[in-house]
């Protein structure tokens, strides 16, 4: 998207908000795949702020599960404990480099992402600034949801319908993202067949650049419906980045 599509004066005065839950569970760390993790944060950052406009509304929370349970992470690299403000404008964004180990609490780290939004939207409420597009909360994972102890949740079916409730009330649109060996019925549940994209594989750049269309096509919807938005999504997925996704996608 061009910096025209976003009238200025609506960017200055607007935020939107994206967050991320990253799978930081042992199996990222068995394929090898954490360093590429943290290169490709770094490396989103980067291309994300050559977007002027996005550059001015966007504020993004990382959220992580696995290593030491559910962690909200510092996204701006400031320091290793939870962050007072998880949101961070996108000129900070920093992360430090994550650690990954223990089990895949997936299921609550997406509920700690739909509760910083929330706190997140009635903070800049606060700051008199305005919440003019739906927050993103993007799921990216190799996996399936346990519990705290690398038992089976049956909880699936609960944080599914909650997130329809959220994104039906306007609250926030979900996307899930898999990387190879994730569990593709958990997250087609989670994001409806939709808002689901297996890749085809391990590359984290991929599924980081899938939330910027995602992010790119929000700013530009306006208010436009969670499945709206999850259809034009698709629409370009299948357009442009097709080559990307595993044959379990759509």
């Amino acid at each position: 998207m061009s910096d025209s599509q976003i009238p200025a004066a609506r960017a200055s005065h607007s935020r939107a908000l994206i967050t991320l839950v990253v799978d930081t569970s042992d199996s990222i760390r068995q394929i090898g795949a954490l360093d590429r993790l943290n290169q490709s944060l770094r490396r989103w950052g980067d291309d994300m702020r050559k977007d002027a406009n996005l550059r001015r509304i966007s504020q993004i929370a990382i959220v992580t599960f696995g290593f030491e349970g559910v962690r909200t992470i510092d996204a701006s690299g400031a320091t290793t404990g939870a962050p007072a403000d998880p949101f961070v404008d996108l000129d900070r964004f920093s992360p430090r480099d994550l650690s990954a180990g223990h089990f895949s609490p997936m299921l609550e780290g997406i509920e700690r992402g739909m509760e910083i939004i929330r706190d997140g939207a009635d903070a800049l409420e606060r700051q008199n600034l305005l919440l003019a597009w739906r927050p993103i909360l993007c799921l990216v994972s190799d996996g399936a949801p346990t519990d705290f102890e690398g038992r089976p949740t049956r909880r699936l079916g609960e944080v599914a319908q909650r997130i329809r409730a959220e994104e039906a009330a306007h609250n926030l649109v979900f996307f899930a993202i898999g990387v190879p060996g994730a569990d593709d019925r958990a997250l087609r549940t989670l994001a409806g067949a939709n808002g689901y994209y297996p890749l085809a594989e391990v590359n984290f750049m991929h599924a980081l650049e899938l939330v910027s269309a995602s992010n790119r096509i929000n700013a530009a919807a306006g208010i436009g419906s969670a499945a709206e938005i999850k259809n034009e999504l698709r629409q370009e997925v299948d357009e442009q980045y097709a080559s990307w996704l595993g044959g379990a996608g759509g």
